[in-house]
Formats: structure tokens, C-alpha cells, sequence
């Protein structure tokens, strides 16, 4: 599609003749491309503005997606941008549009509070720029923009459609634009292009007839007829507006003839209609120019309200009130002003308007919300109230004004009003009309009272009826000069022809000319006077002297020629002035009154050439006639002498006749008067009793409403009487025991279950329950009902448990009769809740089960989603029972094991049979869990699953347990494989020695054998069998050791003396391996609490190892340190070492080290456990230190110090 953002294209485009603003929700995307979609043939000098509801926190995409329903070009609005046909623009988001001189105008959007209504706007800126050629259209939406825009479009004489809504995706948009009545088409969104169409060009050929070569307009009089025949009056609108409201009618009825439009208007009532509506526009709203109705509170209504209040209420007459609003804004500013002051002032509003159906809109008082929410929330709230619609006024606001129709030209006014509201529809009326107008509001108002115009209208400048109380705002006061009547008028039932209306003179409009000049030297030469009085004698122009003809009588003053004629005059002028108007001749009519002390007078009266300006309005001339015209009266004799007498007689009669025609004109005049404030009261008396009819149809609508709610009533009481039956059928039923009391306790009624467990009777009926209960269902019963009854509390619960284990519960509730009053007494009922307590019971041992149970419990939805999670789940996974219940169970599932759960799922809702299997869960540190699954099935009483119970154990501890157990089954066999080393090393230190001894044994028993050997065979027996010794006593230090068994004896010993009796015992075998053995021992003496003998023990077996592992040669150093009472005991050679890997296992049992040149080890490697468990009974440690090549050496740390003191010596020492 196009992009009319460029700016090449936008100047080469001509400027749109045709501007349609189409207004719509922001979900009305498919109805605009419907729309454009069936668009395609529309002309191209027309331009499209769509306006949308928008988010102010969005972007709008609305022009991309129109782009593809329509063949014009779509882009977003810009300010300042020229509109230019074939084109269609798009609101942008935050901003509200208006039209000015054909260019776009862009203002920031309404903020909230405020309810924006930027379709009201674009509509009513629409209106004033194109006037008759607007077009608005209203699509789905959900509330009232649009509403009031469409009535600026109308008033101007554009166009309006509405979306039908019974096919709108919102209707309420469409709804209330139809509800104004103001539509053209209300059709489909498929079908409105289709009308679009028609309509333009059927508004182009729809024209009416150019003015003939004379200047005369086209003849309006057939359509004014055919309005008239239908109800609307509507001769005195300006010609301009008619003209612009039948040529619109025209177009959308298609035809381009007016001949051809008034057979249709006299054919098709509708139509008829459907054009005085459009003449009848009322472009209102509540409050209009909001500081020209504040200088009229300031000016006007306080001057009135200040005023003594009188037996009649203040009057206020509302012409034109369209729907209303105009009307309620006076009330509302009246009630307002009298809340201000603090008075009860009454006042009444007559509202009329020709309009019947804005009227009965206007009754109702029901307005849209964007009509209604320009007032503020104070008003609101003040004088509205809710509606389906919108917003009503409130009754006691509408009671207030009295709303009746009215044609302003034709009928009768009101009379005796203290203010009038006529705004903006002067405008719409000729001047001549408007002149009329002025007349009838100057006769309705009280003398000194008020009228309020709109801004564009005002009185005639020169007018003596009305003072100026303000310039700016158009409010005027009734001057005291006294009306002269209304013209041309005497409230005929039909309608006032338009030529009736003449216009009224303007004092000092001309300007004295030579020919006016030369025109009075004339008149007064020849004693001549000129008078120009309209159809109705009232004067309009005076030229000449015509004091010696006319005068103005006393009391109220007159405009009408004959009531200001002198006596003798007066019936020769209307005689002349019947003849000329019923003459169709122009030829001029005169009379000549005689009078035989006086020169004659002649009268003549003509039309004025001028009959196109002045229509059927008289020229009066008098002028006295010259002496020598006058005829000579001869005093008769004879026959000529009676007849001259009976011509006295005659002229006598005649005068007596013209004083009685005096007199009757007085009579008629007055009689006029009275009639014309007959006329005035019955119209209200008419307006009164359509207000009665309103108020009779009301009554008959309560009256049907009152039969209705009887009918409802008497069927209340049918259902009240089953429902009374049921009650009682459902309390004789129920196995709940209840009781009914009064507010002193004493017994209302009781259900049978009560009966039974009670033992209550039907007399007991009226007894205190004090005296009926006793424990322990009774318990504290009353201290519960007084703070029930006393409002305390709500409601009162108790579990009470009898003597034989049943449980209740006992609640007491206020016995409520009517609402909002204090309860009348108490409800009290026990429920048996034996069976819930066991089930409690049960449930909670049951819940402790799954709580305390070291295996997960978890129950889940058919979703996965977590219903139930114990204590061990959170262990387990480390999530809390909150966190699991928003989690499902593909939350801890991983990737991995999805598919097994999913099978799962699928077997469960197949009803398959399940197993338990182990699989894998993800806890929320992220570590893999290896679980054994085993799942149940929950199913509701229809056998449909709804969940699922799983229980997951934990195989962590048991893979730990089985690789302790591994870790075990490897210690335990290398222990076995040690022992049996130890056993076949135990064997062979056994074997050797015994074979010893039994060769010495045998040497010592032969007695061949000399005494040398027999001595050296004891030496074999003495030392093997000391080795032996050895062996056994490591096997019983072992033993002791193992078995827990060994004690120590300990003393106060040096460390020198523990060292001393060590060396001594293994100097033997470093003299043997030709070691040197060195001891660094502190200075002062190392006492130590220790057994002398297994501390002796440690060292031996640690310095024999050192000479054993150590080469021939080598050195072993054995050095003492003391720091912080504790003893660092250092055994160190430069043997071979020992490797790193055996540190650990070092001092394990039966562990040797390594063996050097394939020779094994003497000794059964139990040295080192010896040593390591005699050094922690000392509570000490030891250590070993190697780094597998440059020798070893083995550190013991040992507690310093002396033995404990007992007590007694303590204090026996002191």
C-alpha cells in the first residue's frame, strides 16, 4: 500500500472536499478494515480521520494494519499537516485531534481522572470547519464518545451513521448515538460505504434552483406547507438554514429536484419528520460558557434571591430547551445559590422546545457520561445519580421544571416571568421573527426582570425594551417602558404566515436628506400628516406633524393608529383602512370627515411603491382640506329642510354611533388583553395538565407496579407458607438438636433430635434452658448466650465431650427476626462430631506418620502441580512445604527422566497397573537425588483419578551404606590377610625358638654331651624362651589393650628415669647394629604422671625399630622438649624410612614395614599399635614423620606435670 508520509506525494494531493471523521473503540481494527474494505469506490477528494481509543502506555500499529484493507494511502497524523483527499489519517497515540481551515491540530491528550472524549472533539472541531459537508460515522465502543459530537455535525447540517449494533462487538457507542435520534443510516459496517457513496453524490446533484433573472429566490413555501401539515412550523428560520437542511435531506433521499422532494415530504410522514428534526437541532450542554453563568449567579439570581419571597415561586422560562440541559443547569444554579444562602426559596422552570422527543428526553433526565462529567465530581454527586446509560438527574431536581411544547413564533408565551433563557436560537431566525420574539419576551417578563442570550445574539441596539446589564455574556433587563403590544399577533391556533412579520422602526436609522427635507416643507404646508402602519395598524413610521390627527390615549401606550386616532376620525380610518385591505386594487381609498366648525379632513390611504421591502403595510395620509374646497352649506327650506334635519339627525347618530364604536374598541382592547393572558394562563393550564397526564401515567405505572407487587406478595406468602413448612419438615428432620430462645433464655422451640438428647418435652415449651440443661452439655452456657446477645460476639462454638466419650460441639448464633434490629434471642444447636473426632484422630495419627516418615510423601494433580509435601521432602529436596505447593513435579524431574514420569502419567489416566521403580529428582541445590518411586493412585466416588500419592526414599544413604560396607568388607579383609601374616609370622617366631629348645632340650638330657655344651644349651633354653616371654607379653598387651582391659600405674616419674631403664633394655641390639645413640634432654628435671613401665615400653619399642630399620652404623637421636606443660618426645634416625603410603596405616595392627634385601622382618608388627594405644591412655598422641629415603622419626606428645593432690593432704599441707 501507499505511504502518504512522503512529503511529494502530500503536495501533489489536492485538498479533500469531503472530510469523514469515523470514531471507534480500540477494538473496532475489524470493523475499519471491513469498512475500507468495501471503501474502494469512494471519490478520491475525500479524506478519512480515524480516531481511536488508545492506551496511553502503547504504541499504536493501527495504520499498519489498515494499510492492507484499503487501497488510499494510511499514515499517522501530524500537526499541522494539510488534509488532502485519498488519504486516510490515523490518531497517534497520547494526543487528541481537532480540524482547523483543513489542517490537522494536535493538543496532548485528557489526563486521568478525566475521561477523554477525543471523538466528541474531532467531531465538533469537524463541524465548525466543514459546516454542512461533515460527515461522522460511530463504529463499536463501549461507552458515550461520539454522542455529543454528532449533535455539532447535525446542527451544522452534516451527516451522521451509526453502526447497527446489533452487530457492533460493543454496543453502547452505536446505542447512544441512535438514542439521540440524530442517525442518518444505521446499517452494517459492510454496508455504509455503499451510503457513503450515495449520499456524496446524490449532496452533489442535490442542489435547489438558482435565483430567476429578478432576483427571487426558490419558492420554500411547499415544503413549509408540508411541515406545516405535519406539526412543524418553521416560517421566521432564516432561509439560509432551510435551504441548508432540505438540500441535505435531498442528498440522502437521493433526488436533485425540490419538486420532486415535496411529493416525497407530502407522501412519506417520516420524512417529514425526519426533516423538522434536522431543523430542530439543539447544540446544548449543561453549563455552556461557564463564566456567562457565573456573572448571571453574580448579577441576576442574587438580585433575585435577595428579594422578599412572595406567595409565587420565582419563575424562569427556558425557550428552546432542546434535551434539557440547558434547563437543569438553571435549576441546578438556582439550588445551589439557595443552598448558598441557606433559604427555602421555591422556584419553578418552564422548559419548551418544539421538539417532543427531546422533550421526553429531557423528562427523564437521563445523559450519557460524557455529557454529564464536564460538571465536576461535587455536581455529580449533588444532583445525579447512577443509570445503565449514564448518568440521571435526581427526582426532586426534575420535579422542578415543568418541560412542554412550544412553538415559540405560533403559540402563546408564558406570562409573568422574573428570567429568561433563550440562548442560541435567535440565530437560527429571520430579524424580522426575531423582532417578534423580543415582543414576546418584553410582554412575558415582570417589569425590571431579566434576559439571558447566547453570546452570538442580542437585542436591537435602539430598542427601549431592554436595558444591558452585561455586554459580554448578552444579559439584559425588561426597561419599565410599557409594550405596545405584540405585533401582528393574536394567538391564532395555526401557524403566523412569514409576510405577517414586518419590520419594526428604527429612530435615528436615517439619515434627513434634501429630499426628506423638501417632503416635510411640503406636508406642513399643506397641513399634512403620513402614517405607515403594518397589516395589524400598529405604526411603524411617522413623516409629517400628526398631532392634529393622532394622540395617544391615557393609560398603558398604544401603537395601533386607530386607538391613537382623535375622535371624529376614528371610524372614517377604519372604514378606509377595511376598504384598502380588502381591495385588490393599489388604487389609493379615501374618506373625508366634515365637520362644520372645523376644515375637512380628507383621509386617504395607499400601499407604498416599495411592496417588495415593505409587504402589505398602508401609507395613512391625513390632510386638512383647502376653504375653498370646502362646500357652502345653505341653511335648507321646504322638502330640503327635513332632509337637512334628518341629515343632523343623521350626523348625530353617526357620532353617537362612533363614541359607542369608541367604546367597544376600549371593550375590545381590553377584552384583547385579557384574552391574550387567558390565552397565556392556558397554555400553562396546557402545560399543567400535560404534566398532570405525565403524572397520571406515572400514577397508573405505580398503580400497575402496586398490583404487580400484590401479585408478588400474595405469591411471597404462597412460597412463605411452603417455606414454613419446610422449615418444619427440615427441623423434624435434621439430627442437629436445636433450640429457639428468647432474649431470657427461655425455651421457643426445639427440634425433635434436641428432644431426644435432652429429654424435652412439649411442655417444656417457656422454660428457663437453666433449668432444663445440666453438664456437661450445659456448661458455661448462659456467660456464652450473654455475650452473643449482647453483641460481643458473633457467634459462641464449644467442643463438649460426655461422660460416655460422644463429642459435640455447641454453637450459639443471635437469633436475627429483622434485619438491622438487635437479635430477639439465641439459636443454639450440638452437632454430634463423635465420628469427625475419631476421623481426627485417625487423620492425625495418619498425618504424623506421613509427617515423621523418613521417606518423601508428596500428593499432586493430574497437572503435576504439588497438593501435599512432608517434612522428609523438604529434607530430601530442600524446598519448604510453601515452595513445593507452588511447584509441579516437572520441576524436580530431571531432563533425563522426563519420559519415565510421562509414561507414568499415561499408564495412571489408562488405568494401567503401576510399580515402583528407581529413578532420579533434582533438589534445589542442583545435586541429582536417586530415589525409589512407589506411586498410589487417588481417585473421586466416580472412579476418575484426580491425583496421585507418591512416596520416594532416598538411596543416597543407602549407596553410602553399601560403600561403607565395601569400605568395610576391604578393611575387614585386609585385616584377615594381616592376621593370617600374623599368625604365620606368630608360627615361625614360635617354631624357631621351640626348635631351639628342643635341641637344647635334648643336649641338656644327654649325658654325652660335655658341660660345655650342656651350658650353652641352658643359654639357648634361657634366652629363647625369654624371646618367647617377649612374644607372649606383646600378645597379652595386645589382648589388654583390645579388650580395654589394661591399666596403668601411675606415678610422679622423671623423664630421665623412664629414658634410663628404655636405653638399658634396647642398648643391647644398638651396641649389636654398632649405632650411636644420643640424648638432648632440658636442663631441669620433666616431671610426668605417667606408669614408668609402659612409658618405658613406647620408647623401647620405638628405638628398637629405629636400630632395626636403620643400616649397620647408623645413629639414632632421642630429644626432649617441654612448652606449655606439654612434653615433645623426638625418636629420629637415618635408616631407610618409611614410605608415605604406610604413615596412615602405620600404626594399624599386625602392619610391618618394608622388608629390605627380600629378607623378612622379625617381629609380629603389633610394636606400634602397642605404642600408639599406651600413648593415648597417657592422653597423649603420636606421630610419624618420614619422607620414605632419609630416615624416620617418630614424635610423642605427652601431658607435664605432677599427680593430683587430694583434698585431705591439701588441707592438711595448709
Amino acid at each position: 500500500m501507499n505511504d502518504s508520509s512522503s512529503p511529494t506525494f502530500a503536495r501533489t494531493q489536492p485538498v479533500a472536499a469531503r472530510i469523514v471523521a469515523i470514531g471507534g473503540s480500540a477494538g473496532a481494527v475489524h470493523a475499519l478494515s471491513r469498512f475500507f474494505a468495501a471503501a474502494s469506490g469512494v471519490p478520491h477528494d475525500t479524506a478519512f480521520v480515524v480516531v481511536v481509543h488508545l492506551s496511553p502506555d502503547s504504541e499504536s500499529h493501527l495504520a499498519e494494519l489498515l494499510a492492507g484493507a484499503t487501497s488510499f494511502a494510511v499514515s499517522a497524523i501530524e500537526d499541522n499537516a494539510p488534509i488532502v483527499g485519498a488519504h486516510v489519517y490515523v490518531i497517534p497515540p497520547r494526543v487528541s485531534v481537532t480540524v482547523s481551515r483543513g489542517v490537522f491540530r494536535l493538543a496532548p491528550a485528557v489526563g486521568r481522572p478525566d475521561i477523554p472524549m477525543p471523538i466528541d472533539r474531532l467531531f465538533a472541531s469537524l463541524a465548525a470547519d466543514q459546516r454542512e459537508r461533515a460527515i461522522g460515522i460511530v463504529l463499536t465502543g463501549a461507552n458515550a464518545d461520539g454522542s455529543a459530537g454528532l449533535r455539532a455535525i447535525k446542527a451544522e447540517g452534516g451527516m451522521v451513521m451509526a453502526q447497527d449494533p446489533e452487530t457492533a462487538e460493543h454496543s453502547t457507542m452505536p446505542r447512544l448515538a441512535i438514542a439521540t435520534g440524530l442517525v442518518d443510516y444505521v446499517l452494517p459496517v459492510e454496508q455504509m460505504a455503499a451510503a457513503l457513496i450515495d449520499y456524496i453524490d446524490g449532496s452533489k446533484n442535490a442542489n435547489l434552483p438558482e435565483s430567476d433573472a429578478d432576483g427571487h429566490s426558490p419558492d420554500l413555501e411547499p415544503v413549509l406547507r408540508a411541515l406545516a401539515a405535519a406539526g412543524s412550523e418553521f416560517r421566521g428560520y432564516k432561509r439560509g438554514t432551510l435551504e441548508r437542511r432540505i438540500a441535505r435531506r435531498m442528498a440522502v433521499n437521493r433526488v436533485s429536484s425540490l419538486d420532486a422532494y415535496c411529493n416525497i415530504l407530502r407522501n412519506q410522514a417520516e420524512e417529514a419528520e425526519a426533516l423538522s428534526l434536522d431543523m430542530m437541532i439543539g447544540v446544548t450542554e449543561f453549563f455552556r460558557d461557564p463564566e456567562a453563568w457565573q456573572v448571571l449567579s453574580e448579577r441576576v439570581l442574587a438580585s433575585l434571591l435577595a428579594e422578599p419571597e412572595g406567595d409565587q415561586p420565582l419563575r424562569v422560562w427556558v425557550p428552546g430547551c432542546a434535551t434539557g440541559e440547558e434547563a437543569y443547569s438553571m435549576a441546578i444554579l438556582l439550588s445551589e445559590e439557595i443552598e448558598r444562602r441557606k433559604a427555602s426559596r421555591k422556584f419553578m422552570i418552564l422548559a419548551s422546545d418544539v421538539n417532543r422527543a427531546a422533550l421526553a428526553r429531557a423528562r427523564t433526565g437521563v445523559y450519557a457520561a460524557g455529557v454529564a462529567l464536564p460538571l465536576g465530581e461535587t455536581r455529580l454527586r449533588r444532583f445525579f445519580q447512577a443509570h445503565d446509560d449514564g448518568y440521571q438527574i435526581r427526582q426532586d431536581l426534575r420535579e422542578t421544571i415543568l418541560f412542554t411544547p412550544q412553538n415559540l413564533i405560533a403559540d402563546p408565551p408564558f406570562s409573568r416571568v422574573d428570567l429568561i433563557s433563550c440562548r442560541n436560537l435567535l440565530i437560527y431566525l429571520e430579524p424580522e421573527a426575531q423582532q417578534r420574539v423580543f415582543e414576546l419576551f418584553h410582554f412575558s417578563l415582570n417589569p425590571k426582570r431579566y434576559l439571558f442570550l447566547g453570546r452570538s445574539e442580542s437585542t436591537d441596539p435602539d430598542s427601549v425594551q431592554f436595558e444591558e446589564i452585561s455586554k459580554a455574556w448578552r444579559i439584559y433587563q425588561r426597561s419599565p417602558v410599557a409594550a405596545r403590544g405584540i405585533s401582528g399577533h393574536n394567538f391564532p391556533a395555526r401557524a403566523v404566515r412569514r409576510e405577517e412579520f414586518q419590520p419594526a422602526s428604527r429612530a435615528g436609522a436615517r439619515n434627513k436628506g434634501y429630499a426628506e427635507l423638501v417632503n416635510a416643507t411640503l406636508l406642513a404646508e399643506h397641513h399634512a400628516a403620513s402614517v405607515l402602519v403594518n397589516p395589524a395598524h400598529q405604526v411603524l413610521y411617522v413623516s409629517g406633524s400628526p398631532d392634529e390627527y393622532l394622540r395617544q390615549p391615557a393609560g398603558e401606550p398604544t401603537g395601533n393608529i386607530l386607538d391613537m386616532a382623535r375622535e371624529g376620525l376614528r371610524l372614517k380610518l377604519r372604514i378606509a383602512l377595511r376598504r384598502a385591505t380588502g381591495s385588490d386594487s393599489a388604487a389609493p381609498v379615501s374618506e373625508i370627515v366634515s365637520n362644520a366648525d372645523a376644515p375637512a379632513i380628507r383621509i386617504t390611504v395607499t400601499r407604498p411603491f416599495d411592496t417588495t421591502h415593505f409587504g402589505k403595510s398602508l401609507l395613512v395620509i391625513f390632510a386638512r382640506l383647502p376653504a375653498v374646497d370646502r362646500p357652502i352649506v345653505s341653511v335648507p327650506v321646504g322638502v330640503d329642510s327635513d332632509l337637512w334635519h334628518l341629515e343632523g339627525e343623521l350626523r348625530t347618530t353617526q357620532a353617537a354611533l362612533g363614541s359607542t364604536i369608541e367604546e367597544l374598541e376600549e371593550s375590545n382592547s381590553e377584552l384583547r388583553v385579557s384574552n391574550e393572558e387567558i390565552l397565556s394562563m392556558n397554555e400553562e393550564l396546557r402545560s399543567a395538565n400535560e404534566e398532570l397526564e405525565t403524572s397520571k401515567e406515572e400514577l397508573q405505572a405505580v398503580n400497575e407496579q402496586l398490583n404487580q407487587v400484590n401479585s408478588q406478595l400474595e405469591q411471597k406468602i404462597d412460597e412463605l407458607g411452603a417455606l414454613s413448612e419446610d422449615v418444619t419438615n427440615l427441623l423434624a428432620s435434621t439430627e442437629i438438636a436445636t433450640l429457639l430462645l428468647d432474649q431470657q433464655g427461655f425455651i421457643k422451640r426445639f427440634t425433635p433430635s434436641a428432644g431426644r438428647i435432652f429429654g424435652l418435652a412439649p411442655a417444656d415449651t417457656g422454660r428457663a434452658i437453666a433449668n432444663v440443661l445440666g453438664a456437661p452439655l450445659g456448661d458455661a452456657l448462659m456467660p456464652d448466650m450473654e455475650q452473643v446477645l449482647s453483641g460481643e460476639t458473633a457467634h459462641a462454638e464449644r467442643e463438649i465431650e460426655t461422660a460416655t466419650g460422644q463429642w459435640y460441639i455447641r454453637r450459639i448464633t443471635p437469633y436475627v427476626a429483622v434485619r438491622g434490629k438487635p437479635s430477639a434471642g439465641a439459636v443454639l444447636t450440638w452437632t454430634d462430631i463423635t465420628h469427625v473426632k475419631r476421623s481426627d484422630e485417625r487423620a492425625r495419627h495418619l498425618a504424623a506418620v506421613v509427617q515423621d516418615s523418613n521417606d518423601a510423601v508428596t500428593v499432586f494433580d493430574r497437572t503435576g502441580r504439588f497438593l501435599a509435601w512432608n517434612r522428609s521432602a523438604t529434607t530430601i529436596y530442600g524446598y519448604s512445604e510453601a515452595e513445593a505447593l507452588r511447584m509441579s513435579v516437572s520441576d524436580l524431574v530431571p531432563p533425563g527422566a522426563r519420559q519415565d514420569h510421562l509414561d507414568f502419567i499415561q499408564q495412571a489416566l489408562h488405568k494401567e497397573a503401576l510399580h515402583s521403580y528407581e529413578t532420579r529428582r533434582v533438589a534445589k541445590d542442583g545435586r541429582v537425588v536417586d530415589i525409589w518411586l512407589t506411586m498410589s493412585i487417588l481417585r473421586d466416588d466416580g472412579g476418575n483419578v484426580v491425583g496421585v500419592a507418591s512416596t520416594e526414599r532416598d538411596l543416597t544413604e543407602r549407596s553410602m551404606s553399601n560403600a561403607y560396607l565395601r569400605e568395610r568388607a576391604e578393611q575387614l579383609a585386609l585385616a584377615d590377610r594381616r592376621k593370617n601374616e600374623f599368625l604365620a609370622m606368630l608360627g615361625h617366631e614360635l617354631r624357631n625358638p621351640l626348635a631351639a629348645l628342643v635341641s637344647a632340650a635334648d643336649l641338656l638330657t644327654s649325658k654325652a654331651v660335655g658341660e660345655s655344651k650342656k651350658t650353652w644349651a641352658a643359654g639357648v633354653v634361657k634366652r629363647q624362651g625369654k624371646a618367647m616371654m617377649q612374644l607372649v607379653n606383646d600378645m597379652l598387651d595386645i589382648a589388654r589393650i583390645t579388650s580395654g582391659s589394661i591399666e596403668l600405674n601411675r606415678q610422679a616419674v622423671t623423664l630421665q628415669t623412664v629414658l634410663q631403664s628404655a636405653i638399658e633394655v634396647c642398648q643391647p641390639i644398638v651396641d649389636e647394629r654398632k649405632h650411636s645413640l644420643s640424648l638432648l634432654l632440658p636442663g631441669e628435671p620433666v616431671f610426668l604422671y605417667a606408669d614408668p613401665t609402659r612409658l618405658s615400653q613406647v620408647i623401647e619399642n620405638i628405638v628398637i625399630n629405629a636400630a632395626k630399620f636403620t643400616a649397620p652404623g647408623g645413629s639414632i637421636t632421642v630429644r626432649a622438649s617441654v612448652a606449655a606443660d606439654r612434653l615433645s618426645l623426638s625418636i629420629k634416625d637415618n635408616g631407610r624410612g618409611i614410605p608415605p603410603a604406610m604413615l596412615g596405616s602405620l600404626f594399624d595392627m599386625f602392619v610391618q614395614g618394608p622388608t629390605s634385601g627380600g629378607q623378612r622382618n622379625s617381629g609380629l608388627g603389633v610394636g606400634l599399635s602397642v605404642v600408639k594405644r599406651l600413648v593415648e591412655l597417657h592422653g597423649g598422641s603420636v606421630r610419624a614423620i618420614s619422607d620414605g629415603t632419609t630416615g624416620s622419626e617418630f614424635i610423642v606428645d605427652l601431658p607435664v606435670g605432677s599427680p593430683p593432690v587430694p583434698r585431705t593432704a591439701a588441707m592438711q599441707t595448709r
